[in-house]
Parts: structure tokens; C-alpha cells; sequence
């Protein structure tokens, strides 16, 4: 019997990563999707006596083709090898974070959303609806606090519920007149044909001018008359505007959403976070303060790991070397022998391994910064 498989999805910065380590656990292993040097993480889990595999895809924005992360994103949910899709959204920035959400609704998948960070939303006195909420999206929606473990479990039962219950969701988003009269035609244009997607959604795409998807069409349906419709309505409405359209009715969704189930504070709480992000992204001083912290994070690579632990290395290398010097003379080893193994081969390897504490802090220290969430806002400065 084939194992069920739990994708999460969410935009960057969500803690889509942290409830994927939640959930897996040390049950995980890291690799590359297929053709591209785009990280993959998969994983494990026990529930009821059942195994689950979980895929971490990469964070992204939304459904579109622009990067490799959004292609593999996009072509791992359309080949439905997921059973269900868990949508981690940042609680403090829903509304951006549900437009990602409006793209899987359009394409009828089984998702349940975890309401992620609901503790810093709550430090903002953002308060939230969770019931009308799943009501509105159609959708069950667990809040969850992935840093700390909290609502893993309830993320996971509400998972498997919607793998053994198989609903299928319609979508809840409504276009403009012009839009949907374009996307009727397209419907009854691929009514009947193989499709390599459902025609709704393929009529949305199309409209869009989703290039990517409409290559995938082209080179998967053998019917003219399919190929040559999608042709003849981007050359007859190539001045107009739709994927504005669909991109507005998204967004305009999600704002009724967000006001619908959101409740914020009528003056907004500013938190130590948001005093530092003032600073530290700050129109005229990011760009100074990035400078600064490169500068910083230079200076600490040589002084740590050249001065201090670089060292210790080099004290290494030299006392392996003299060990095996001593025990080369002492087995009456040829003189062209202990030349060759001291000379070359431990002082090359040696100098080598000097390098590796400079590799390691440096490294560590530029994690300690993604982790912290500065290298993502510092790309917007």
C-alpha cells in the first residue's frame, strides 16, 4: 500500500521549515529536486500506527513560473503527489501570505492551514476567527506555534482527516465579468479533451497568460484545435490586461479574508522587532548597516576561526605529522618515503584543514543571521 504523502507550502519566513522539523522530527533527509540545484527536504512521521512522508517545499510567494522555486513548487502540486497540502501562513501578515492560499484554492486541492506564529500575532493584539475563517476558504485552518511545538498534533490529526475524508474543494473566488466570460469560453474549448489539468483551472492559467503552463498544454494535448484556440485569443487580446485582473481579484479576496477574520488593534502595537527592522532596513542606513555586519561577520571569521581555532588546527597537523615522522624512522621507512608523507601528504592535508575553521565560523555565522529572518529583509533594502 502505497504511503501518503503531507506537502507543506508557504511563503519564506512563515516557519514552514520549523513545523516541517516539528512534525519529522530527526526522521529526514536532505537532497536536490530533480535537474535543479533547488533544495529538497523529506521526511517521516508515525500516526496512529501509520507512516506519513512529508515533503518540505521550497518557500515561495505564489503559483508562478518566475524561479526555480516556483516551478518546482507549481509542477510537484500539479502531478498530485501530495494527498494533502499543508499551507503555513504567517499570522502577522496574512493577508500577504493568503494570496499564495487563493492560487491552491483555484486549483481545487485538498489543503488544511496552519495559522503559524500566532504567538507573535498575539504580542501585536491581533486577534483571530479561526472558525469563520475555515468557513470563508472552505478549508480547516489550525492555528500553531511551530518554534515551540504547539499545535503540531492538531495540524497533523487535521491532516490525516482531510487525506481519509478525500473532499474535494471548489473555488471560492469570484473574477471580473470580462474574466470569467473569457474563462467560460476557454472551459468549453477544453471540455472533453485530455487535459494534463482540470479545464477550470487550465482556463485560468490560460487567461492569465501563464506561459509556463500553457508550453505544458501545447506539448501534451495532440488537438489542434485546442492549440490553435489558446493562440487566437492571446493575438486577439494581447492589449488587454487579464493577469492584472486575476492578480486584483486574488488580492481583493484576501483583504475579505483578512477583514472578515481578523481583528487588530485600532493603534498598532509596535514590538522590539519592529523597532529594530525600523533600523536595521531603514531606507537610507540598511544599506551602511548590511556593510557593517559583512564587515563584522569578516572580522570574526579570521579572528575566531584563523586566530583562536585556526591555531589549534595547525598544532594538530604539526603533532600528527611528528607522530608519524617518529614512526616512519623508527620502522626504518626510506628516506624518499617519510619525505613523501610528511611534505606532501600531511602538510597538504594540513593546509587544508587550516581552512576549515574559517569555513565553519564563517558559515556559522551566516546562518545565525538567516535564522534570525535579517538576510530576507535585508534583499528588500
Amino acid at each position: 500500500m502505497k504511503t501518503k504523502r503531507i506537502a507543506l507550502v508557504g511563503n519564506p519566513n512563515s516557519g514552514k521549515t520549523t513545523l516541517f522539523n516539528a512534525i519529522t522530527g530527526s526522521n529526514q533527509h536532505v537532497g536536490n529536486w530533480p535537474g535543479v540545484t533547488v533544495e529538497k527536504k523529506e521526511g517521516t512521521f508515525t500516526y496512529k500506527g501509520k507512516e506519513y512522508d512529508v515533503v518540505d517545499l521550497p518557500g515561495i510567494y505564489s503559483l508562478g513560473a518566475f524561479s526555480e522555486d516556483e516551478v518546482v513548487a507549481m509542477d510537484y502540486i500539479l502531478t498530485d503527489d501530495a494527498d494533502v497540502i499543508i499551507d503555513v501562513i504567517d499570522a502577522s501578515n496574512i493577508e500577504r501570505n493568503l494570496y499564495l492560499t487563493t492560487q491552491l484554492l483555484e486549483m481545487g486541492k485538498n489543503v488544511v492551514i496552519a495559522l503559524n506564529m500566532v504567538d507573535e500575532a498575539e504580542k501585536r493584539q491581533i486577534a483571530f476567527d479561526l472558525e469563520a475563517m475555515s468557513s470563508a476558504l472552505g478549508v480547516p485552518v489550525v492555528a500553531t506555534v511551530a518554534s515551540r511545538n504547539n499545535g503540531t498534533d492538531a495540524i497533523i490529526k487535521e491532516a490525516v482527516k482531510a487525506i481519509d475524508k478525500k473532499v474535494s474543494y471548489t473555488n471560492p473566488l469570484t473574477y471580473s465579468e470580462n474574466v470569467n466570460h473569457h474563462m467560460q469560453h476557454m472551459v468549453e474549448l477544453f471540455a472533453g479533451k485530455n487535459m494534463p489539468y482540470s479545464p477550470e483551472w487550465a482556463a485560468i492559467k490560460v487567461v492569465e497568460g501563464d506561459k509556463h503552463i500553457i508550453s505544458v498544454i501545447e506539448a501534451s494535448i495532440d488537438d489542434e484545435a485546442v492549440v490553435n484556440g489558446i493562440k487566437e485569443f492571446h493575438k486577439f487580446h494581447s492589449s488587454e490586461n487579464f493577469e492584472l485582473e486575476i492578480v486584483d481579484s486574488r488580492y481583493a479576496f484576501a483583504h475579505r479574508i483578512a477583514e472578515k477574520t481578523v481583528k487588530r488593534p485600532e493603534v498598532e502595537v509596535v514590538t522590539l522587532s519592529d523597532k529594530i527592522d525600523k533600523i536595521l532596513i531603514n531606507k537610507y542606513l540598511g544599506i551602511p548597516i548590511f556593510a557593517l555586519i559583512m564587515l563584522a561577520v569578516f572580522q570574526l571569521t579570521f579572528a575566531i576561526g584563523q586566530d583562536l581555532l585556526g591555531g589549534y588546527a595547525a598544532a594538530l597537523v604539526e603533532w600528527l605529522g611528528s607522530l608519524l615522522e617518529n614512526f616512519l624512522v623508527w620502522v626504518h621507512s626510506p628516506d624518499w618515503l617519510v619525505s613523501f608523507m610528511i611534505d606532501g601528504v600531511v602538510n597538504g592535508v594540513g593546509a587544508v584543514v587550516e581552512f576549515v575553521p574559517l569555513i565553519t565560523v564563517m558559515y556559522l555565522l551566516l546562518s545565525l543571521l538567516e535564522d534570525s529572518g535579517y538576510m530576507a529583509r535585508a534583499a528588500y533594502v
